[in-house]
């Protein structure tokens, strides 16, 4: 993308959105506890009131770690994130469980595109989906949750685009964490940042999933691309691409054609691609691990008047075998 820097006035950096405002509430108790402790054993039941919150750390028994939960919401540069994490470890024949019901409100004073990424991991045996669900839009469906297929280290993620517009974007999260066999931790992060003001999404991603067999853990995440504003004066933004596989490529076009490109079995497809190619450079991979999963392209200084179109496409050569498109962003300058 450097070559369209020659001979001409630069665009100055892309200013980010209205601030992105986020709250988050304890519907109910957050709670901690021993649940079969002798009758009139103090210390076994710890919790958090129902009501706005920014952190929770509670561990029962008092005294003992056999239930422990925590979350907190930070600000993460325009963006905001919230982590939480649920272990259960008792001696044999106790049980102990954790509890939360948590409603993490996102709210902006303009309309307001945001990327939304949604992660939960599983570090026990034989995981429960009830361990963290997340409901986007607290409208009654599970987007996500622990249901997973192999225990000691899992790991779900999906990377969504909202646009707030009006109303806010309210995010439901349940947890239960109960010891039933043997230990069980879940944990938890959800970051939403705001996009570029010049960027608007074209087209929706292949619709597919990226998929790793455990080694060491097992993945499964999806196919999207958001164009983040930088931090740095001399950058336009940064492009975030999510997907899987050790080989990809960020398309620049300058129209928003595409057609289905098939690839050779045992790959899935086909998938639509950018065909009016400007230019295909790789990616940067930020997130540590044998495969990539993540990838950022950080984009120079532009010249005003471009519009661009620009998608990400990935391939995991390994079984599973894994290919796919992200959507396809519309960038004007």
């Amino acid at each position: 993308m450097r070559t369209f820097l020659l001979g001409v006035t630069l665009l100055a950096p892309a200013v980010a959105q209205s601030p992105l405002q986020a709250t988050l509430i304890a519907v109910a108790p957050v709670e901690a506890e021993w649940v079969n402790a002798p009758p009139g054993t103090p210390g076994t039941l710890v919790s958090q009131p129902a009501g706005p919150l920014t952190s929770v750390d509670l561990t029962a028994p008092v005294g003992q770690t056999w239930a422990h939960f925590g979350c907190a919401l930070t600000a993460n540069g325009a963006g905001w994130r919230l982590e939480a994490a649920s272990q259960v470890f008792t001696p044999p024949g106790e049980i102990a469980e954790t509890r939360a019901d948590l409603l993490l409100v996102l709210t902006a004073t303009v309309p307001t595109t945001v990327a939304l990424d949604l992660q939960l991991a599983h570090w026990g045996d034989f995981p429960f989906g009830v361990g963290f669900r997340i409901d986007l839009g607290d409208d009654g469906s599970i987007e996500l949750d622990t249901t997973l297929p192999y225990c000691c280290g899992s790991v779900r993620r999906r990377s969504l685009t909202r646009t707030i517009d009006g109303t806010d974007l309210a995010i439901r999260i349940r947890g239960t964490n109960t010891m039933w066999v043997s230990p069980q931790a879940y944990d938890l992060r959800i970051d939403a940042q705001p996009w570029l003001p010049q960027a608007s999404v074209v087209t929706a991603d292949c619709g597919g999933l990226g998929i790793e067999a455990p080694v060491p853990i097992w993945y499964e995440g999806n196919y999207e691309l958001a164009a983040l504003p930088s931090d740095d004066p001399a950058e336009f933004g940064v492009l975030r691409a999510t997907g899987l596989g050790s080989f990809d490529l960020f398309v620049v076009a300058g129209l928003p054609t595409t057609a289905p490109l098939v690839v050779p079995p045992p790959l899935p497809g086909p998938c639509d691609l950018l065909i009016d190619i400007l230019v295909a450079v790789p990616g940067t991979p930020t997130v540590p691990g044998t495969t990539a999963t993540e990838w950022e392209l950080r984009v120079p200084l532009l010249p005003p008047g471009l519009v661009l179109f620009v998608q990400h496409a990935s391939v995991h050569t390994i079984a599973p075998f894994g290919f796919g498109t992200t959507n396809v962003l519309h960038l004007d300058t």
